[in-house]
């Protein structure tokens, strides 16, 4: 396999683990704690 494709593969992964960690601190700021957490920050950055 492809060097790149193995890295990428796994910070695609790294990123995705952080994701689901940061889904329980919510967001305290301007009243979003009911409906917004730091995970939705980060997920999307695997996905570009």
């Amino acid at each position: 396999m492809n060097k790149i494709f193995l890295a990428l593969s796994f910070l695609m992964g790294l990123v995705v683990l952080a994701s689901n960690y940061l889904v329980q601190f919510p967001i305290k700021y301007y009243g979003l704690e009911e409906i917004l957490t730091y995970g939705a920050f980060s997920y999307p950055i695997a996905f570009q």
